[in-house]
C-alpha cells in the first residue's frame, strides 16, 4: 500500500503521471479504479506508527492536490476541469476525500458504509469520459 501513496504524492520521488492524482493533475482526468486503490491504501495506512509519520508528508501532498484541483473545477474563472466527470460527482468526490482525511489526520475510524460508490467517469475518451 504505502507504493501507492508514493506514486501519488507530488513530493516523493517515486510520484507517477500515470497515478490517480497524476492523472488528475496532467489530464485532468479522474480514475476511477485508482482512486479506490489510493483510498484503500490511505485507509490501511497505520496511524501513531513510525509508518504512518513516515506516509505524513505525503498524505498531505496528496490531500493538498487533490482539494485544489477539485476546487478549481468549481470555479467559474478557472480553466481546469475534471473531464470525465460531471459537477455533482466532482462535489461528491471532494466531499469523500476531505472525510477520508480528516478522519485519517484527527485518529478517527475511517468508515466508508453508508457512502455512495466512486462515481464513474461518464462519456466515451472523445468526449473525455471513460478511457479506452
Amino acid at each position: 500500500m504505502a507504493d501507492v501513496i508514493a506514486r501519488n504524492s507530488p513530493w516523493h520521488r517515486a510520484y507517477d503521471e500515470a497515478s490517480c492524482v497524476g492523472r488528475l493533475s496532467e489530464e485532468a482526468w479522474f480514475d476511477a479504479a485508482a482512486f479506490i486503490a489510493l483510498e484503500a491504501a490511505i485507509v490501511a495506512t497505520p496511524r501513531g506508527t513510525a509508518a504512518g509519520e513516515v506516509a505524513l508528508p505525503h498524505l498531505f501532498a496528496i490531500f493538498e492536490r487533490i482539494s485544489l484541483l477539485l476546487a478549481c473545477h468549481g470555479h467559474p474563472l478557472d480553466v481546469y476541469h475534471v473531464t470525465n466527470l460531471d459537477d455533482e460527482a466532482v462535489s461528491e468526490i471532494d466531499r469523500r476525500v476531505r472525510h477520508v482525511f480528516r478522519c485519517w489526520f484527527a485518529r478517527e475510524a475511517i468508515t466508508l458504509a453508508g457512502w455512495d460508490p466512486v462515481p464513474a467517469a461518464t462519456g466515451t475518451a472523445a468526449e473525455g469520459g471513460a478511457a479506452p
